[in-house]
């Protein structure tokens, strides 16, 4: 009976260390797996951050471009409601050359270039790198117009960090100065204001044409409260023997002659 008993015994022995080996190799497996997906998670929460990273610095490029274009100072005055082709150029000419100026962050900036794409050829002006909150993240930004639609300046803001690179990009249309719209009345031709006429703010006429009068006639019963403006200069006035005169309520003259 007792060597009976011994045999089961010596039996049981092994299973138990044939399951014991399994779950150590499940556990193993398991850490293993565990230590691994947390390798990878540490990864891609990099990734991310680089990410991140990148569009914070194309999206500060942007800004930054934003703030030159609307700071840039020497732009050409024009009474014409549209830009020419020789005005885009011109303010394009002008616009490269503030932003050379300018030099942020002190880098230097190189001159236009010629360029040509899938879309066309054009005039392109490349900012250098500039850092943004860290050594690994930058931005540069990229001003450029095709030769088809010089009215359009291009602005494309590309922000890296590391081996990470994104882009974005905005049109920027050439237009007239919206200063227009603080006017009560704005014409492009000559202006007659009759018949006890009340007029609540400034009026301008870019009327360029005094050998056929005045750019704005009003009889003594109208009331203008604000200013009257021209584009033409007190010269082209006198040359044409034009005098403009302001009345009070008794008819009295307000200012000079030119006033």
């Amino acid at each position: 009976m007792s060597s009976i008993k011994k045999l089961v015994c010596r039996k049981r022995q092994g299973v138990v260390l044939i399951i014991s080996m399994i779950f150590v190799l499940i556990f193993s497996a398991l850490a293993v797996s565990m230590a691994s997906l947390s390798g990878t998670n540490v990864q891609l929460a990099t990734n991310q951050h680089k990410v991140n990273s990148a569009l914070d610095a194309a999206q500060s490029g942007l800004e930054c471009g934003k703030y030159l274009v609307a700071t840039v100072v020497g732009l050409e005055s024009t009474g014409d409601n549209t830009v020419s082709v020789d005005q885009a150029n011109t303010v394009w000419t002008t616009f490269c050359q503030y932003v050379q100026d300018t030099a942020l962050d002190g880098q230097t900036v190189p001159a236009p270039t010629r360029f040509t794409d899938s879309t066309g050829s054009g005039d392109q002006l490349i900012t250098s790198s500039i850092n943004f909150a860290s050594t690994d993240a930058a931005f540069e930004m990229r001003f450029y117009r095709y030769d088809s639609d010089p009215c359009t300046i291009k602005l494309q803001s590309t922000g890296t960090d590391r081996e990470v690179t994104k882009q974005i990009g905005m049109n920027m249309a050439i237009t007239k100065d919206n200063e227009v719209l603080k006017y009560a009345i704005a014409s492009r031709g000559k202006m007659w204001v009759t018949q006890n006429s009340t007029i609540h703010g400034p009026i301008f006429s870019t009327w360029n044409k005094p050998e056929w009068g005045a750019p704005v006639e009003a009889t003594a019963d109208t009331t203008v409260e604000g200013s009257i403006n021209t584009v033409l200069a007190i010269a082209d006035l006198e040359n044409e023997n034009i005098q403009l005169e302001t009345l009070d309520a008794n008819n009295n003259p307000v200012f000079d002659e030119y006033g």
